[in-house]
């Protein structure tokens, strides 16, 4: 049997404002609420409607699913076997939590011969609570409806290192590097053997980035210097899309990917200085996003080499 429409339950416009769905509500409820009505099935079973139908209207964020997706936003399950992980409300309708991270960090600075090598290094931790998938659910009245459930875990570690060096009065070199594990702790999913996915890597965080860059400055007389610039950047692995399929995770996954960015800088005084950038000087084609629709997955490149100046003034 289909559900009535949400508002047409509570009779008033899908226009209607938080005040007239708690005046709707509260009318309804004392003229259809069981005690009043005792014995009456047909009350009982409007009063569940009524409740339903005021327990999505209230919330703006399930609200909004409803006018989406109308009542298919809210059905049980999923493609996926994703755990809901959800708190059970009135008519059956689930909620989810939002998503929590604690995060930890600890580290020292240090500053060598004459401030001539200064840098940090750091040990971080982020533990995340509470993760939020969402999931595409067929239906006949509204093909394909995402679903969100709370269904993971996550542990994210590593180790940061920055370091920067003046060789000379005017050549500095520099260094960062950030190094990561990252894998789920809690992964519910009804699809895969043993309900679980826990271990499978925590996707858009890569195993390693490093990055190094060289600059001189060269007086030109008076105020004006010239400054050229030249930085790698190397980034291991990614997994961009979480899926238990080993075929689907090989084809979202890219790296290592090497990138270089020059620039010159010339200033002309404090006030005036224009520079002139290049990223990926050496158009190197890589990935840097995937995303999977069904049985088929697409995969999307990074910006091409990219020029530009840019000019900045100080008032």
């Amino acid at each position: 049997m289909a559900k009535q429409d949400y508002y047409a339950t509570l009779g008033v416009a899908r226009e209607a404002g938080g005040e007239d769905l708690k005046k709707a509500y509260r009318k309804l409820a004392m003229q259809f609420h069981p005690d009043r009505n005792p014995g009456d099935r047909q009350a009982e079973a409007k009063f569940k409607e009524i409740s339903e139908a005021y327990d999505v209207l209230k919330d703006d964020q399930k609200r909004a699913a409803y006018d989406r997706y109308g009542h298919a936003a809210f059905e049980q399950g999923g493609a996926g076997g994703f755990n809901a992980g959800g708190n059970e409300i009135s008519g059956g309708v689930t909620s989810f939590e939002p998503e929590q991270v604690d995060n930890y960090e600890v580290g020292v600075k240090f500053a060598m011969f004459n401030r001539r090598l200064v840098g940090s290094i750091s040990r971080y931790q982020m533990d995340y609570k509470d993760i939020q998938f969402s999931v595409a659910n067929p239906t006949e009245d509204f093909g394909i409806v995402l679903a969100t459930f709370n269904a993971g875990a996550a542990k994210v570690k590593g180790i940061e290192v920055e370091l920067q060096a003046l060789l000379l009065d005017d050549l500095r070199i520099s260094f960062s590097g950030d190094f990561n594990s990252a894998h789920y702790t809690r992964f519910d999913d009804a699809s895969v053997p043993g309900g679980s996915r826990v271990g499978e890597p925590f996707a858009m965080i890569p195993d390693y980035r490093v990055s190094g860059s060289i600059e001189n400055r060269f007086p030109l007389g008076g105020e004006m210097a010239l400054t050229p610039r030249f930085q790698i950047t190397r980034t291991g692995k990614r997994l961009f899309w979480q899926d238990p399929s080993p075929v689907i995770q090989a084809v979202a996954t890219t790296g290592p990917v090497t990138v270089a960015d020059a620039s010159v800088r010339l200033d002309v005084n404090e006030q005036l200085s224009f520079d002139v950038f290049g990223k990926n000087i050496f158009n190197k084609k890589y990935f840097n996003d995937s995303q999977t629709l069904g049985f088929i997955t697409f995969r999307y490149y990074a910006a091409p080499v990219t020029w530009g100046v840019i000019a900045r003034v100080k008032f």
